[in-house]
């Protein structure tokens, strides 16, 4: 049986002179192996290249926005601290006209009446008129400079608004802190100090406060029968002692290293208030007068700043002999205190502020420290006196030091009766009065005798002096 030829399927080959021809679908496919061999030699050249790479890949997969940083409320607006009156601040090469400074100068503290702490004194709003300058600045990337003989000049670059997560890079970055105040902001916590000095001025200035210091010494009489705070051995401790000759005390102050501060802006026994937290005032903290004690004249240029400071007594017969023993003082011997500095382009000129009329309890600090750890401290006058009662720790609340230009007056101290631990009986409705001289405080009215009747009682001449005091602060200094 013959088997006839199986008929060919119009996709098979055939075979002509030329050789091998191709369907139409067997030519595409072909076509298509061979582009795909061409791709995947491409691509592998490709991957070679890092460049060519990252680019094939931008092409491919599409770019994802990256999403703002969030700021806070102020995220636009800065402040800065207080300067020399010669230093320019620069935004951006442009000198500012009106400095937005933050004014740190500590406002005393108005006695308080309820001593509840389920309901704190709210902190007042001041009216728009008194709200402080800000510098508002558009978005972007700014720089700010300090320029100033014989300062170095400082210099920050910071963008605008300000990230809620801001992280300073750099040797030029900024570093800022929150405004606690109103209207809302940073505060640029770059400032002028004696680091930012070169070695030679720095050095200059540093003799120039030592003798301003030097120069404010002053000497007064201690007459008979009046007390004065002795050095005794390190287990009796310091005692009061009646002279029975006249003797002279003259009161001398010195720039304080301070190294043993925990923080160089508060006293270690916590009894002296930190003025300038997070500030070293070892290398000077520059301030603000109040309001209340424009400086006049000359003092206009003045660079008024807090140092701290060393106060000793000497004791002396009226021969002149020097006494073995100098007159003590309870507590730390270091304290800050107000200078006003000036700058004539060759040399420094110090002078020291001293007394409640020259910047409230900054001026008073030097003299009424000895007060304050009376008071407050561990003598036995402290515990009749309330515990910390304010957020700040403050244990002064309610009490008031005053002091005057001569330091050898001491330091007038007011209580209020809401300050007290205790009722006392009969109550007390009027201010306890003590006056603190050479050491001792003195109870000065009825009330300081009734609610420590173990302190020496003031005498007409410590008396006169203590009204004196007082008189300068119902006067405001």
């Amino acid at each position: 049986m013959d088997m006839e030829p199986q008929q060919l399927a119009a996709d098979d080959i055939e075979v002509s002179g030329l050789g091998p021809w191709l369907s139409p679908r067997a030519r595409l496919r072909r076509l298509a192996i061979s582009v795909a061999a061409v791709l995947l030699a491409l691509l592998i050249i490709f991957a070679g290249l890092p460049t060519l790479r990252q680019d094939a890949l931008a092409l491919l997969i599409a770019p994802t926005p990256t999403p703002p940083l969030r700021s806070l409320p102020g995220a636009d607006s800065f402040y800065v601290f207080a300067t020399p009156p010669w230093v320019t601040v620069l935004v951006d090469g442009h000198p500012l006209d009106r400095v937005p400074v933050v004014d740190e100068q500590p406002v005393a503290s108005p006695p308080i009446t309820a001593r509840s702490p389920d309901r704190p004194t709210p902190t007042p709003i001041p009216p728009p008129d008194k709200l402080p300058r800000r510098l508002q600045l558009a978005p972007g990337h700014h720089t700010i400079e300090w320029r100033g003989a014989p300062f170095l000049t400082q210099r920050c670059t910071f963008p605008v608004p300000l990230p809620f997560l801001y992280e300073p890079r750099g040797n030029d970055a900024c570093l800022f802190a929150p405004f606690p105040g109103r209207p809302p902001g940073y505060v640029v916590q770059q400032r002028e100090s004696l680091a930012t000095l070169p070695p030679e001025p720095r050095a200059a200035l540093r003799a120039a406060i030592g003798a301003g210091l030097a120069a404010a010494s002053a000497t007064s009489a201690i007459q008979p029968g009046e007390p004065y705070l002795a050095p005794g051995s390190p287990s009796a401790g310091s005692h009061v002692v009646y002279t029975d000759s006249a003797l002279r005390a003259t009161f001398q102050f010195t720039l304080a290293a301070v190294t043993a501060w925990s923080d160089p802006c508060a006293d270690p026994s916590t009894v002296q208030p930190c003025r300038f937290p997070g500030r070293d005032c070892r290398q000077l903290c520059t301030t603000t007068l109040p309001a209340s004690a424009p400086p006049s004249g000359a003092d206009r240029a003045a660079w008024t700043v807090i140092a701290p400071v060393q106060a000793t007594w000497e004791l002396t017969t009226p021969k002149g002999t020097l006494l073995p023993q100098r007159l003590a003082e309870p507590g730390p011997s270091d304290s800050l205190a107000l200078l006003r500095i000036s700058w004539d382009g060759a040399s420094w000129h110090v002078a020291p502020l001293f007394g409640h009329a020259a910047g409230g309890m900054l001026g008073d600090d030097p003299i009424c420290a000895p007060a304050r750890y009376w008071i407050t401290g561990t003598s036995g006058i402290s515990s009749l006196m309330q515990g910390p009662v304010a957020p700040t720790g403050r244990l002064d609340l309610g009490i008031e030091y005053v002091a005057g230009p001569d330091p050898t007056d001491g330091c007038f101290v007011s209580v209020d009766p809401s300050s007290l631990a205790f009722a006392p009986v009969p109550p007390v409705v009027q201010p306890a009065t003590f006056l603190l001289r050479f050491g001792v405080l003195l109870a000065v009215n009825a009330s300081a005798r009734q609610i420590a009747p173990q302190l020496p009682v003031a005498g007409a001449h410590e008396q006169a002096i203590a009204s004196r005091l007082q008189a300068l602060a119902m006067n405001g200094g």
